[in-house]
């Protein structure tokens, strides 16, 4: 049976990676776009994917994704989206924190470098909180600042599920990335000005250096009221690659 709904003639694409069982997958399928990969190690995860996506094709190593996706049959279709919610471990606040210099958390890299060779219009990516404060900030500013350097303006906000009809707290940094301009979000899930306010204020309390480009970031949204209709919490690039 297909994961398919009913769409249009002409549905938004997406590329899964770290896939694991399909979280993404599912909730973008329903929403009416079209899976056309998914990349994933664990072979018991992929057992999963492969019996409720049948349809879209799979491939086991981010390392070798962009060789994988290229020699995929023509006429390969295009990749509208990419979604990735990468390994977690060395970010998480239950961990060393080794941030992205850690084997696993550091497969953002090879994240952004299909990202780069792909050249999606959008990006949704995922990971705990702790990656707010790695390395005191860093390892944010440093995500940050790769994406820019594709040429995605980015918006990121930390949601939790207990809001959304999940009985448990979990909470995670969610990444909208746009290329070529600043990622336009509704302005209910952007980081607000008075959030912003917040963890200025949380920071000098704790006596914390944010890292300059985040402190300007915040400094400029906390000046600001509320904006009418959407609103942004954007890195952007000064102007879209060729």
């Amino acid at each position: 049976m297909s994961a398919y709904p009913a769409a249009g003639p002409h549905p938004l694409t997406f590329l899964s990676l770290f896939a694991g069982i399909g979280g993404f997958d599912l909730a973008l399928v329903r929403l009416g776009m079209r899976c056309v990969g998914q990349v994933e190690l664990d072979p018991v995860c992929r057992s999963v994917l492969a019996r409720q996506f049948p349809e879209a094709a799979r491939h086991d190593d981010i390392h070798t994704t962009i060789a994988w996706w290229h020699a995929q049959p023509q006429p390969r279709p295009a990749v509208d989206l990419v979604c990735a919610g990468w390994p977690c471990q060395d970010l998480s606040q239950a961990g060393r924190r080794a941030g992205l210099a850690g084997r696993r958390s550091g497969l953002f890299f090879a994240l952004a470098r299909v990202v780069g060779a792909l050249r999606p219009g959008w990006l949704l990516l995922e990971n705990v909180p702790g990656l707010l404060t790695c390395n005191q900030g860093a390892d944010f500013q440093a995500v940050l600042a790769t994406l820019v350097g594709l040429g995605y303006g980015v918006a990121w906000r930390v949601l939790d599920a207990r809001y959304f009809g999940v009985a448990q707290r979990r909470r995670r940094v969610w990444l909208i990335g746009r290329r070529g301009g600043p990622a336009h979000v509704p302005s209910k899930y952007c980081l607000s000005p008075k959030a912003a306010r917040g963890i200025l204020r949380r920071a000098g309390r704790r006596g914390r250096r944010l890292p300059p480009p985040l402190q300007q970031a915040l400094a400029e949204l906390a000046a600001r009221d509320p904006p009418g209709g959407t609103a942004r919490t954007t890195a952007t690039s000064s102007s879209p690659p060729p």
